[in-house]
């Protein structure tokens, strides 16, 4: 029979059904973290005394320069797990800082309960899901952002907002994120944006950026002309 930790990172990791309201019996010894946007909970280098469930809201791994400019590396909005890769690499502190852009809940694990989880081929399933996960994940950040251009990166990575969701789509991603993610100064990101604006290709309401069946459409032919892969 698994344990409650099993079934919740299972829950939460592989089947994608975990409920804060009708699942507290599996986080019950636990603690939920209610954090607000613009926080930073998770700091590079900090020690590796808990782990964390993201359950709600997305989280954004990051990097601070000596001079305290923030640099963001990958966007996370499904359901993740922060400290599992350290704790499996026997790290003692994390890789990376982890910030939150909106409000996000997280349910905070001591290390001390991994430690004392039994080895189970339930456990070792879901570190086997999570590791496959981070493979797809960190292959597919590489991709689109070392394998074009820069505007055909921003171009892709729109399009790819756009599989398996409703129109329209609204990106609740700031400029400033969208532009260290792909590596692109906020300047150059700011001529891209007008000129996707002026062939249509995506619109603004207030600050947002949004893509319309019309505009996904003309994303997909813009993407596809000579040059666009150059820049």
């Amino acid at each position: 029979m698994e344990s409650k930790l099993v079934t919740l990172l299972r829950k939460v990791l592989i089947d994608k059904t975990f409920d804060l309201k009708t699942d507290k019996r599996l986080y019950s010894e636990f603690t939920v973290l209610k954090v607000k946007k613009k926080t930073v909970i998770i700091k590079e280098n900090d020690k590796l005394d808990y782990l964390y469930l993201l359950v709600r809201g997305s989280a954004n791994v990051v990097h601070f320069t000596p001079v305290g400019e923030l640099i963001v590396f990958n966007h996370i909005t499904n359901t993740s797990i922060f400290g599992l890769l350290e704790f499996m690499d026997n790290k003692h502190d994390f890789y990376k800082s982890v910030a939150f852009f909106k409000d996000t809940r997280l349910i905070r694990i001591p290390i001390e309960r991994f430690e004392k989880e039994p080895e189970s081929l339930e456990l070792l399933k879901v570190y086997n899901h999570f590791l496959l996960d981070f493979a797809k994940h960190s292959i597919a950040t590489f991709d689109l952002t070392k394998n074009y251009g820069r505007k055909k990166n921003l171009i892709e990575f729109f399009l790819s907002k756009c599989v398996d969701v409703e129109f329209p789509v609204k990106i609740t991603l700031t400029k400033k994120v969208i532009s260290d993610y792909l590596r692109i100064n906020e300047r150059t990101m700011y001529r891209y944006l007008n000129e996707l604006i002026d062939r249509n290709c995506i619109s603004r309401k207030t600050g947002k950026i949004i893509i319309s069946k019309e505009n996904y459409d003309n994303l997909v032919e813009y993407s596809k002309e000579k040059g666009v892969d150059n820049e």
